[in-house]
């Protein structure tokens, strides 16, 4: 039987059209919760047009009627942007690291590969980035802000603040402040792409997918230790960014002390050996 939502006893002749449609009998999925969103707006929508129609209308009924209306439209462009977000993540892939770092003689994934390989992916699913600064509270650092928009209307701000790229590897002075801010921008952009869509990078073209298993794995105490959950490593993510960045630990340095409590994935390892401090890419781009 459908719900009816109860909104204030004067309006209850007209409040019995606003009903929700998700079947009580079929375990809710995100498609069903946006259907009955969607719905539920439409008939609170309904119901301010015949209130608003109504002789001696009370104002307080059509403030509470619009606000609940308001939260139903929220709340449907939330779930719609989840959604598209789950569908993304499924279809984007590994990218390939195809630029030399020569100052490590490792490979790292520019922006304009990541972008090339999943924009089309996420702009089908109706995502658009909008990047932009703030000023960070840490000092030496610029925040770099990205604005994640849907088209079903929902907007989530991310964020990452990353120490000014002005020093070479030896500590000196190498960059203009326009040049300094603009490799930094640089930096977290793609830092934050990647955070928000999941990507991960790889060496190989196979996806990251090698049949291969890691022959230098001697010791048995790793496939002994619990994974490393992959909620907790998207979480701790740009916090390992900015201390490889800023300096204080090594991307091996953090591999390390985290394979001593958990074991980590060839995918979780990589990414986070692809993290290259600004001074050591800037020699090698």
């Amino acid at each position: 039987m459908p719900q009816v939502r109860k909104l204030d006893p004067a309006i209850e002749p007209i409040e019995a059209t606003v009903v929700t449609t998700i079947d009580q009998n079929r375990p809710p999925t995100k498609t069903t919760e946006v259907a009955a969103q969607a719905n539920d707006a439409a008939n609170i929508m309904s119901v301010i047009m015949q209130v608003a129609a109504t002789p001696n209308v009370d104002v307080g009924n059509m403030e509470r009627l619009m606000q609940m209306h308001e939260r139903h439209v929220d709340r449907q462009a939330s779930a719609a942007f989840s959604v598209a977000m789950v569908s993304a993540q499924k279809r984007i892939k590994p990218v390939t690291r195809k630029a030399l770092n020569k100052h490590t003689a490792s490979t790292y994934a520019r922006l304009e590969d990541i972008d090339r390989e999943i924009s089309p992916i996420f702009t089908e699913e109706g995502f658009s980035l909008s990047f932009g600064t703030a000023d960070s509270r840490l000092p030496g650092h610029l925040r770099i802000t990205c604005d994640c928009m849907h088209a079903g209307g929902h907007t989530k701000l991310y964020q990452l603040d990353l120490p000014i790229d002005a020093a070479g590897t030896g500590g000196k002075t190498n960059k203009t402040g326009v040049q300094a801010n603009g490799s930094t921008i640089s930096y977290g952009r793609r830092y934050l792409t990647q955070m928000i869509f999941n990507v991960t990078t790889t060496d190989d073209d196979d996806d990251g997918n090698s049949g291969a298993p890691a022959a230098e794995v001697s010791s048995p105490e790793p496939e002994a230790l619990p994974p490393y959950p992959s909620e907790k490593f998207t979480e701790n993510f740009p916090k390992w960014v900015a201390m490889i960045l800023s300096g204080q630990k090594t991307a091996e340095h953090i591999v390390v002390m985290l394979g001593l409590k958990a074991s980590l994935t060839e995918h979780q390892k990589k990414t986070i050996l692809a993290i290259i401090a600004p001074s050591q890419e800037g020699d090698a781009s």
